[in-house]
């Protein structure tokens, strides 16, 4: 995991501080993977090389999925789709830019956003370049969109809404960034009227789509402790939704469950990510900083299961993959849980190269996009 570091002084005394963020230690280092029970048979459907990724220094990218395609991008400039079912090449676009994040994809568009500050949006259908347009800066996070908005979050807190038609700029909502935060920004929830969220501040809000103005907006955290590093409270991570509750998580934390329509918090509990939570009909599960993967009841935030065995591993998102529960490793391992009791029931190596990158499904198919560009579909 890196830091991002808005001053140089706070650089100095959190490298003086040892933090284990910066690397293994004699106490965190990766768990050792145990041998398991494969009881469920899974499969790869179909896997295709995207093109060159920089694979030392990975900028971590998520495919995105639509009813009947996938579309995946590289660090090169790569945009590429295929078939879900079949994994087909439909069309293929190098940009020849530094893609960061990864895709997003609002039913007629992708964008793709990138570190030396471009928006681009493509035509879903044939990968033509519908237009672009310089931004304020760098986007480590997929662009979102609804029908009439792409929305996409910037590394400095602000987050803007560009029109879908043209790419003029609609509104803009600057969240002030604090002065030490990790490296990364979440994914929003766009909707058809309304944005959803997380800020490193700690904060997460709601948006009008229409004009940008804040509905409601929380702070999910209070920073405590002396240090700089121990105050620094990051919501990083992308929101789930279901049933008009959100779920979301923060590094050193809670994750809190709220109505959507006006951030009422249901349940709060201690939990400390630097990740987005998945949720189904019965759990919100979240990946914590340790490496331990845990379901809490999605009513009352009573912990139902804990999985201990992925310590320090570097775990990504969690996924719900049908009936099973899907999180990656460094070394490009997916690991597959049981729902209802967080047991093992296959481990699948994808990459050496590692899993950076969310992974995302559709039913009981999951897409993953390895650091090396790899993507590849699994089934069971």
């Amino acid at each position: 995991m890196k830091l991002h570091f808005l001053a140089g002084a706070l650089l100095t005394s959190a490298l003086l501080s040892g933090c284990g963020l910066w690397g293994s230690t004699p106490e965190n280092q990766p768990a050792e993977l145990q041998d398991i029970d494969a009881t469920l048979k899974v499969k790869t459907l179909w896997d295709h090389d995207v093109g060159s990724s920089d694979a030392d220094d990975p900028t971590p990218l998520m495919p995105a999925v639509s009813e009947k395609e996938v579309f995946a991008a590289t660090n090169e400039g790569s945009v590429v789709a295929y078939n879900r079912e079949s994994g087909k090449q439909l069309w293929e676009k190098d940009l020849e830019a530094r893609i960061s994040g990864g895709v997003g994809y609002n039913g007629d568009l992708i964008a793709v956003a990138t570190l030396d500050g471009q928006l681009f949006a493509l035509d879903a259908a044939t990968g033509e370049v519908r237009w672009k347009r310089e931004v304020p800066t760098e986007v480590l996070a997929p662009p979102q969109g609804s029908p009439s908005l792409i929305v996409v979050q910037f590394i400095d807190g602000s987050l803007v809404a560009y029109s879908a038609t043209d790419g003029s700029e609609v509104w803009s909502y600057d969240s002030s960034a604090p002065a030490l935060t990790l490296r990364g920004t979440a994914s929003p929830l766009v909707f058809n009227n309304a944005t959803i969220a997380n800020f490193s501040s700690g904060k997460i809000a709601l948006l009008s789509n229409d004009t940008g103005s804040v509905i409601w907006e929380k702070r999910l955290s209070m920073p405590d402790g002396r240090s700089e590093l121990d105050r620094m409270v990051d919501a990083m991570g992308r929101p789930a939704f279901a049933d008009n509750v959100l779920y979301t998580a923060t590094y050193q934390g809670t994750i809190t469950a709220m109505e959507s329509s006006n951030g009422r918090v249901l349940w709060s509990k201690p939990f400390s990510s630097a990740h987005g939570v998945a949720v189904d009909d019965t759990a919100v599960y979240g990946v914590s900083d340790e490496g331990d993967v845990v379901a809490f009841d999605r009513r009352s935030g009573a912990v139902l299961w804990q999985q201990n065995a992925l310590k320090y591993r570097s775990l990504g998102t969690p996924v719900v993959w049908g009936d099973v529960l899907a999180v990656s490793d460094f070394e490009g391992y997916v690991h597959v849980l049981s729902r209802f009791d967080g047991r093992f029931v296959n481990r699948i190596h994808v990459d050496s190269d590692g899993i950076a990158g969310d992974m995302q499904s559709a039913g009981q198919s999951l897409y993953i996009l390895s650091n090396s560009g790899r993507l590849e579909a699994l089934g069971y």
